[in-house]
Protein backbone atom coordinates (compact mmCIF):
# COMPACT_ATOMS: atom_id res chain seq x y z
CA UNK A 1 0.00 0.00 0.00
CA UNK A 2 2.78 2.63 1.00
CA UNK A 3 4.83 1.57 -2.17
CA UNK A 4 1.13 2.45 -4.41
CA UNK A 5 1.00 5.72 -2.56
CA UNK A 6 4.44 6.43 -3.29
CA UNK A 7 3.84 6.00 -6.43
CA UNK A 8 0.85 8.59 -6.71
CA UNK A 9 2.47 11.49 -5.13
CA UNK A 10 5.20 10.88 -7.27
CA UNK A 11 2.96 10.95 -10.14
CA UNK A 12 1.26 14.10 -8.42
CA UNK A 13 5.09 15.85 -8.67
CA UNK A 14 5.11 14.93 -12.25
CA UNK A 15 1.92 16.65 -13.13
CA UNK A 16 2.57 19.83 -10.68
CA UNK A 17 5.81 20.28 -11.58
CA UNK A 18 4.42 20.55 -15.41
CA UNK A 19 1.54 22.18 -14.54
CA UNK A 20 3.35 25.31 -12.67
CA UNK A 21 5.75 25.54 -15.93
CA UNK A 22 2.88 26.46 -17.42
CA UNK A 23 1.12 28.92 -14.94
CA UNK A 24 1.25 31.53 -17.59
CA UNK A 25 -0.03 29.93 -20.42
CA UNK A 26 -3.86 29.06 -21.60
CA UNK A 27 -6.75 29.57 -18.97
CA UNK A 28 -5.15 31.25 -16.71
CA UNK A 29 -6.54 34.63 -15.09
CA UNK A 30 -3.92 36.59 -13.93
CA UNK A 31 -5.43 39.03 -10.80
CA UNK A 32 -5.26 42.63 -11.22
CA UNK A 33 -3.42 43.64 -7.06
CA UNK A 34 -3.06 47.07 -8.20
CA UNK A 35 -6.48 48.65 -9.00
CA UNK A 36 -8.83 49.92 -5.99
CA UNK A 37 -11.44 47.51 -5.77
CA UNK A 38 -13.42 50.10 -3.96
CA UNK A 39 -14.21 48.23 -1.63
CA UNK A 40 -16.30 49.76 1.87
CA UNK A 41 -15.27 47.82 4.89
CA UNK A 42 -18.66 47.03 7.23
CA UNK A 43 -16.84 46.42 10.69
CA UNK A 44 -16.37 48.35 14.55
CA UNK A 45 -13.09 46.69 14.63
CA UNK A 46 -13.78 44.98 17.90
CA UNK A 47 -12.40 41.58 18.37
CA UNK A 48 -14.82 38.42 17.88
CA UNK A 49 -16.38 36.63 20.80
CA UNK A 50 -14.78 33.88 21.86
CA UNK A 51 -16.51 30.59 21.72
CA UNK A 52 -15.97 27.98 24.21
CA UNK A 53 -15.13 24.53 22.65
CA UNK A 54 -14.06 25.82 19.17
CA UNK A 55 -10.62 27.23 18.30
CA UNK A 56 -10.30 30.58 17.80
CA UNK A 57 -7.71 29.65 14.62
CA UNK A 58 -8.98 26.93 13.04
CA UNK A 59 -13.14 27.28 13.91
CA UNK A 60 -12.60 23.71 14.98
CA UNK A 61 -13.53 22.22 17.93
CA UNK A 62 -11.50 21.53 21.15
CA UNK A 63 -11.52 21.36 24.30
CA UNK A 64 -13.54 23.62 26.45
CA UNK A 65 -10.12 23.03 28.96
CA UNK A 66 -8.03 23.58 26.30
CA UNK A 67 -5.50 26.00 27.18
CA UNK A 68 -4.68 29.29 24.39
CA UNK A 69 -1.57 29.99 24.12
CA UNK A 70 -0.03 30.75 20.52
CA UNK A 71 3.15 29.96 19.81
CA UNK A 72 5.24 31.61 16.59
CA UNK A 73 8.14 29.86 14.90
CA UNK A 74 10.47 31.28 11.97
CA UNK A 75 11.32 28.19 9.27
CA UNK A 76 13.89 28.03 7.10
CA UNK A 77 12.48 27.89 2.94
CA UNK A 78 15.51 27.42 1.54
CA UNK A 79 16.03 24.27 -0.33
CA UNK A 80 18.10 22.73 1.74
CA UNK A 81 15.27 23.28 4.45
CA UNK A 82 13.16 20.84 3.17
CA UNK A 83 11.04 18.98 4.45
CA UNK A 84 10.67 20.92 7.42
CA UNK A 85 9.84 19.93 10.61
CA UNK A 86 6.30 20.25 11.97
CA UNK A 87 4.85 22.80 9.90
CA UNK A 88 1.76 19.92 9.72
CA UNK A 89 0.77 21.05 13.00
CA UNK A 90 0.30 24.50 12.40
CA UNK A 91 -3.06 26.41 12.44
CA UNK A 92 -1.88 29.18 9.88
CA UNK A 93 1.25 29.01 8.10
CA UNK A 94 2.53 32.29 6.99
CA UNK A 95 4.80 33.12 3.77
CA UNK A 96 6.45 36.17 4.27
CA UNK A 97 9.14 38.40 2.24
CA UNK A 98 12.73 37.51 3.18
CA UNK A 99 15.11 39.28 0.63
CA UNK A 100 15.00 41.27 -3.10
CA UNK A 101 14.95 38.57 -5.76
CA UNK A 102 11.16 36.79 -4.02
CA UNK A 103 13.12 34.87 -1.35
CA UNK A 104 10.24 34.09 1.54
CA UNK A 105 10.19 32.90 5.20
CA UNK A 106 7.64 31.00 6.73
CA UNK A 107 6.20 31.68 10.12
CA UNK A 108 4.28 28.75 11.62
CA UNK A 109 1.51 29.84 14.19
CA UNK A 110 0.77 27.20 16.56
CA UNK A 111 -1.89 26.26 19.50
CA UNK A 112 -4.21 23.81 18.58
CA UNK A 113 -1.23 21.40 18.99
CA UNK A 114 2.56 21.59 19.06
CA UNK A 115 5.56 19.51 17.49
CA UNK A 116 7.86 18.02 19.60
CA UNK A 117 10.20 19.80 17.23
CA UNK A 118 10.02 22.22 14.55
CA UNK A 119 12.67 23.91 11.90
CA UNK A 120 15.12 24.08 10.57
CA UNK A 121 14.85 27.37 12.54
CA UNK A 122 16.03 30.96 11.34
CA UNK A 123 16.42 34.26 12.20
CA UNK A 124 14.09 37.24 12.94
CA UNK A 125 13.33 40.10 10.72
CA UNK A 126 10.77 43.21 11.95
CA UNK A 127 7.62 42.04 10.19
CA UNK A 128 8.20 38.83 12.01
CA UNK A 129 7.93 40.94 15.53
CA UNK A 130 5.26 42.97 14.27
CA UNK A 131 3.50 39.64 12.97
CA UNK A 132 4.03 39.06 16.70
CA UNK A 133 2.73 41.77 18.49
CA UNK A 134 -0.98 40.86 16.38
CA UNK A 135 -1.31 37.61 18.45
CA UNK A 136 1.15 38.15 21.20
CA UNK A 137 2.31 35.27 20.72
CA UNK A 138 5.32 33.10 22.31
CA UNK A 139 8.07 33.47 19.50
CA UNK A 140 11.37 31.19 18.14
CA UNK A 141 13.54 32.36 15.97
CA UNK A 142 17.54 31.68 15.88
CA UNK A 143 19.10 34.90 15.61
CA UNK A 144 17.97 38.11 14.72
CA UNK A 145 18.52 41.34 12.03
CA UNK A 146 20.32 44.11 14.03
CA UNK A 147 20.67 46.92 11.66
CA UNK A 148 19.87 50.37 12.26
CA UNK A 149 16.23 51.29 10.50
CA UNK A 150 15.59 47.47 10.82
CA UNK A 151 16.93 46.01 13.98
CA UNK A 152 14.85 43.29 15.61
CA UNK A 153 16.40 44.10 19.23
CA UNK A 154 15.29 47.83 18.91
CA UNK A 155 11.57 46.74 17.89
CA UNK A 156 11.47 44.39 21.10
CA UNK A 157 12.94 47.25 23.45
CA UNK A 158 10.68 49.47 22.58
CA UNK A 159 7.37 47.50 22.78
CA UNK A 160 8.70 45.69 25.60
CA UNK A 161 8.05 42.11 24.18
CA UNK A 162 11.44 41.10 26.13
CA UNK A 163 10.07 41.79 29.16
CA UNK A 164 6.99 39.68 28.73
CA UNK A 165 9.95 36.62 28.24
CA UNK A 166 8.06 35.09 25.20
CA UNK A 167 11.05 35.46 22.87
CA UNK A 168 13.49 32.39 22.23
CA UNK A 169 16.11 33.41 20.37
CA UNK A 170 18.31 29.90 19.71
CA UNK A 171 21.36 32.39 19.08
CA UNK A 172 21.46 34.08 22.35
CA UNK A 173 21.33 33.50 26.47
CA UNK A 174 19.14 30.99 28.03
CA UNK A 175 17.04 30.23 24.95
CA UNK A 176 20.28 27.90 23.59
CA UNK A 177 18.91 25.04 25.72
CA UNK A 178 15.62 24.56 23.69
CA UNK A 179 17.58 24.08 20.36
CA UNK A 180 19.62 21.74 18.41
CA UNK A 181 22.57 22.89 16.44
CA UNK A 182 25.11 20.97 14.97
CA UNK A 183 28.35 22.21 13.49
CA UNK A 184 28.01 20.54 10.15
CA UNK A 185 25.18 17.60 9.50
CA UNK A 186 21.79 17.14 11.69
CA UNK A 187 19.80 14.44 11.56
CA UNK A 188 16.77 15.03 13.65
CA UNK A 189 14.50 12.27 13.28
CA UNK A 190 17.09 9.96 12.66
CA UNK A 191 15.63 9.10 9.53
CA UNK A 192 18.54 9.59 7.19
CA UNK A 193 17.28 13.44 6.27
CA UNK A 194 20.94 15.39 6.15
CA UNK A 195 20.52 19.38 7.09
CA UNK A 196 23.38 21.50 6.78
CA UNK A 197 24.27 24.25 8.65
CA UNK A 198 22.83 26.95 8.25
CA UNK A 199 19.86 24.89 7.61
CA UNK A 200 20.74 22.84 10.91
CA UNK A 201 18.70 24.56 13.67
CA UNK A 202 15.67 22.31 15.41
CA UNK A 203 13.93 23.96 18.58
CA UNK A 204 12.06 21.61 20.84
CA UNK A 205 8.85 22.31 21.28
CA UNK A 206 6.62 20.09 22.90
CA UNK A 207 8.48 17.64 24.29
CA UNK A 208 8.01 16.61 28.06
CA UNK A 209 9.97 19.45 30.07
CA UNK A 210 12.35 18.84 32.80
CA UNK A 211 14.77 21.47 34.13
CA UNK A 212 17.62 21.26 35.47
CA UNK A 213 18.78 24.71 37.44
CA UNK A 214 17.67 27.39 35.48
CA UNK A 215 17.79 25.00 31.74
CA UNK A 216 14.50 24.25 30.54
CA UNK A 217 14.58 21.23 27.47
CA UNK A 218 11.68 22.49 26.02
CA UNK A 219 10.11 25.91 25.10
CA UNK A 220 6.20 25.04 25.36
CA UNK A 221 7.05 23.79 29.28
CA UNK A 222 9.09 27.02 29.94
CA UNK A 223 6.22 29.91 28.58
CA UNK A 224 5.11 32.09 31.05
CA UNK A 225 2.36 30.59 33.51
CA UNK A 226 -0.83 32.34 33.90
CA UNK A 227 -0.12 34.82 30.84
CA UNK A 228 -3.14 36.06 29.77
CA UNK A 229 -2.64 36.26 26.19
CA UNK A 230 -5.24 38.10 23.96
CA UNK A 231 -7.81 36.56 22.41
CA UNK A 232 -8.84 37.61 18.52
CA UNK A 233 -11.31 34.99 16.98
CA UNK A 234 -11.69 34.84 13.28
CA UNK A 235 -15.35 34.17 12.01
CA UNK A 236 -16.08 30.87 10.33
CA UNK A 237 -18.39 29.26 7.95
CA UNK A 238 -19.71 25.48 7.67
CA UNK A 239 -20.32 25.42 3.89
CA UNK A 240 -17.83 26.71 0.97
CA UNK A 241 -18.51 30.32 -0.66
CA UNK A 242 -21.02 29.83 -4.07
CA UNK A 243 -20.45 33.52 -5.04
CA UNK A 244 -16.88 34.04 -7.07
CA UNK A 245 -15.23 32.88 -9.90
CA UNK A 246 -13.89 28.80 -9.86
CA UNK A 247 -10.46 28.81 -8.70
CA UNK A 248 -9.07 25.40 -8.58
CA UNK A 249 -5.45 25.80 -9.09
CA UNK A 250 -3.52 28.90 -8.21
CA UNK A 251 -0.36 30.04 -8.50
CA UNK A 252 1.80 32.69 -6.86
CA UNK A 253 5.12 33.65 -8.66
CA UNK A 254 7.81 35.16 -5.98
CA UNK A 255 10.01 36.33 -8.72
CA UNK A 256 12.24 33.19 -7.54
CA UNK A 257 11.19 29.09 -9.02
CA UNK A 258 13.05 28.12 -5.51
CA UNK A 259 10.57 29.97 -3.62
CA UNK A 260 7.49 30.21 -5.49
CA UNK A 261 4.18 28.09 -4.74
CA UNK A 262 0.89 26.61 -6.48
CA UNK A 263 -2.35 25.22 -5.02
CA UNK A 264 -4.46 22.29 -5.98
CA UNK A 265 -8.40 22.08 -4.64
CA UNK A 266 -9.27 18.93 -3.65
CA UNK A 267 -13.29 18.77 -3.78
CA UNK A 268 -13.72 15.79 -1.32
CA UNK A 269 -11.21 17.91 1.90
CA UNK A 270 -12.63 21.25 0.46
CA UNK A 271 -8.90 22.26 0.91
CA UNK A 272 -6.25 23.48 -1.62
CA UNK A 273 -2.97 20.82 -1.49
CA UNK A 274 0.37 23.16 -1.65
CA UNK A 275 2.63 22.50 -4.19
CA UNK A 276 6.53 24.63 -3.56
CA UNK A 277 8.93 24.58 -6.27
CA UNK A 278 6.79 22.28 -8.28
CA UNK A 279 6.81 19.52 -5.77
CA UNK A 280 4.23 18.16 -2.90
CA UNK A 281 4.68 20.49 0.45
CA UNK A 282 5.15 18.02 3.22
CA UNK A 283 6.77 17.95 6.79
CA UNK A 284 9.23 15.29 7.58
CA UNK A 285 7.05 13.62 10.33
CA UNK A 286 5.00 12.69 7.48
CA UNK A 287 6.61 12.75 4.02
CA UNK A 288 4.24 10.93 2.19
CA UNK A 289 1.62 13.05 2.72
CA UNK A 290 1.37 16.89 0.92
CA UNK A 291 -0.09 19.53 3.06
CA UNK A 292 -3.78 20.65 2.46
CA UNK A 293 -4.83 24.59 3.68
CA UNK A 294 -8.89 25.29 3.93
CA UNK A 295 -8.06 28.82 3.23
CA UNK A 296 -5.41 30.26 1.16
CA UNK A 297 -5.03 34.42 1.40
CA UNK A 298 -2.89 36.36 -0.56
CA UNK A 299 -2.41 39.60 1.65
CA UNK A 300 -1.32 42.77 -0.67
CA UNK A 301 1.64 44.27 1.08
CA UNK A 302 3.97 46.99 0.81
CA UNK A 303 7.96 46.19 0.60
CA UNK A 304 10.97 48.59 0.80
CA UNK A 305 14.19 47.60 1.84
CA UNK A 306 16.50 49.84 4.75
CA UNK A 307 18.51 51.70 3.38
CA UNK A 308 18.42 50.45 0.03
CA UNK A 309 19.66 46.91 0.99
CA UNK A 310 18.38 43.91 -0.73
CA UNK A 311 18.13 41.59 2.83
CA UNK A 312 16.32 43.69 4.96
CA UNK A 313 13.11 43.77 4.41
CA UNK A 314 10.62 46.10 5.61
CA UNK A 315 7.12 44.81 5.26
CA UNK A 316 3.64 47.09 5.50
CA UNK A 317 1.40 45.07 7.89
CA UNK A 318 -0.16 47.55 9.91
CA UNK A 319 -2.39 49.72 7.52
CA UNK A 320 -4.57 47.77 4.89
CA UNK A 321 -4.85 46.58 1.16
CA UNK A 322 -6.26 44.43 -1.04
CA UNK A 323 -6.44 40.44 -0.35
CA UNK A 324 -6.69 37.66 -3.08
CA UNK A 325 -8.75 34.88 -0.96
CA UNK A 326 -8.96 31.10 -2.00
CA UNK A 327 -11.74 29.48 0.02
CA UNK A 328 -13.80 26.35 -1.43
CA UNK A 329 -12.31 26.47 -4.66
CA UNK A 330 -13.94 29.74 -5.34
CA UNK A 331 -11.73 33.06 -5.44
CA UNK A 332 -12.72 36.17 -3.79
CA UNK A 333 -11.55 39.91 -4.53
CA UNK A 334 -10.75 40.91 -1.03
CA UNK A 335 -9.64 43.35 1.06
CA UNK A 336 -7.52 43.43 4.76
CA UNK A 337 -7.11 46.02 7.18
CA UNK A 338 -4.72 46.16 10.34
CA UNK A 339 -5.81 49.18 12.76
CA UNK A 340 -2.59 49.50 14.92
CA UNK A 341 0.27 47.44 16.46
CA UNK A 342 -1.96 45.27 18.49
CA UNK A 343 -5.06 44.84 16.53
CA UNK A 344 -5.69 41.93 14.73
CA UNK A 345 -5.27 41.67 10.45
CA UNK A 346 -9.01 41.56 9.25
CA UNK A 347 -9.73 40.13 5.76
CA UNK A 348 -13.01 41.39 4.18
CA UNK A 349 -14.93 39.86 1.29
CA UNK A 350 -15.95 41.73 -1.48
CA UNK A 351 -18.90 43.20 -0.07
CA UNK A 352 -16.90 44.36 2.82
CA UNK A 353 -17.82 41.99 5.46
CA UNK A 354 -15.93 40.37 7.23
CA UNK A 355 -14.86 37.32 5.79
CA UNK A 356 -15.96 34.16 7.22
CA UNK A 357 -12.93 31.84 7.10
CA UNK A 358 -13.15 27.73 6.71
CA UNK A 359 -13.04 25.64 9.52
CA UNK A 360 -9.64 24.30 8.86
CA UNK A 361 -5.72 25.33 8.33
CA UNK A 362 -4.85 28.87 6.56
CA UNK A 363 -2.02 29.97 4.47
CA UNK A 364 -1.12 33.53 4.31
CA UNK A 365 1.10 35.03 2.20
CA UNK A 366 2.34 38.71 1.93
CA UNK A 367 3.23 39.35 -1.60
CA UNK A 368 3.63 42.73 -2.78
CA UNK A 369 0.49 43.67 -5.42
CA UNK A 370 3.47 43.74 -8.27
CA UNK A 371 3.90 39.93 -8.11
CA UNK A 372 1.57 37.92 -9.96
CA UNK A 373 -1.09 35.65 -8.62
CA UNK A 374 -2.97 33.34 -11.23
CA UNK A 375 -6.08 31.28 -11.17
CA UNK A 376 -7.96 29.18 -12.91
Amino acid sequence: MRKVFAAFVAFLMIVSSLSFAFAKEEGMTVIDAKSSREITVNSTFENNPVIPGQSDITGLPESEDKVYSPLMVNIDNFGGALPQLGVGTADILYDMPLARGGYTRTVALFNTAYPAMAGPIRSARVMHAELREEWDAAWVYFGKQTAEGSSVTAYLSKNGTNKKKLTFDGNTGASKYYFYAFARYSDPLDAGEKYESPHNAFASIALTGTEDGKKNTTIQYSLPKDYQYPRRPFLFRDEPPTDGADATYVTIDTGHTGYSTSYTYDVDTQAYVKYMNGKPYVDAYAPEVPLVFNNVIVQRITLTYNKGVAANPLVTEIGEGNADIFMGGKYIAGYWVRKSRDSRTIFFDAEGNELRLMRGTTAIIMRPVADEVSYK
